[in-house]
């Protein structure tokens, strides 16, 4: 059988190539930079926003990335978007309006930007338990900050935190919106377009 040459690497990331402090081993970046200086794609697919990416893969020079569960796609050589699947900001808006009634904790995903909601980042950093370089702005009201950006997310994301919370937001949105849903953790929730995904 003719050997096939490796076009390109595509991999998760939490609870895959992270380990515990939200990086890439050093082994791991070694193997990853030689694999790009050969001229194969890596690309991390990524249920975390573009803004989201560990400095251990953006330093070693990756050329695309999957991001937002597969709403998207860039190429980083040029910084352009080459594919977006997203949710329309009026139906955002709406849904935002609903997890409003239980002050739910949700992140606003657009054009690769993740927004928290909270008083302040250290509220926030507090909360999401994220490490320090990750950008952490701050919105009050979701739901207003969609209204007045009028751009399409490629995520909601919202976190309960308890049983209860978890069940009062799902009865809100599962099956009542045209959404595709997933978790990576305990009491986390991801909206995402109905065809979307890292595939």
């Amino acid at each position: 059988m003719e050997k096939r040459q490796i076009r390109m690497i595509a991999f998760d990331m939490d609870g895959t190539v992270l380990y515990d402090k939200n990086e890439i081993s050093p082994k791991l970046q070694g193997i990853l930079k030689k694999a790009l200086d050969q001229g194969i794609y890596v690309v991390p697919c990524t249920g975390r926003g573009r803004c989201e990416m560990p400095r251990t893969l953006t330093e070693i020079g990756i050329t695309h990335t999957a991001t937002a569960n597969g709403a998207l796609v860039r190429d980083e050589r040029t910084d352009q978007a080459l594919y977006t699947n997203l949710i329309s900001w009026e139906m955002a808006a709406e849904i935002y309006h609903q997890l409003k009634k239980i002050d739910a904790y949700v992140t606003v995903h657009i054009d690769g930007k993740v927004y928290f909601k909270g008083e302040s980042e250290q509220e926030v950093r507090n909360i999401y338990k994220l490490v320090e370089y990750i950008p952490m702005p701050t919105i009050t009201d979701a739901e207003a900050f969609v209204r007045e950006k009028q751009e399409n997310l490629e995520k909601i994301y919202a976190w309960a935190r308890t049983p209860e919370e978890f069940e009062r937001i799902m009865a809100l949105i599962k099956g009542k919106y045209p959404l595709f849903y997933s978790s990576s953790a305990v009491g986390n929730m991801e909206f995402s377009a109905l065809d979307c995904s890292k595939g």
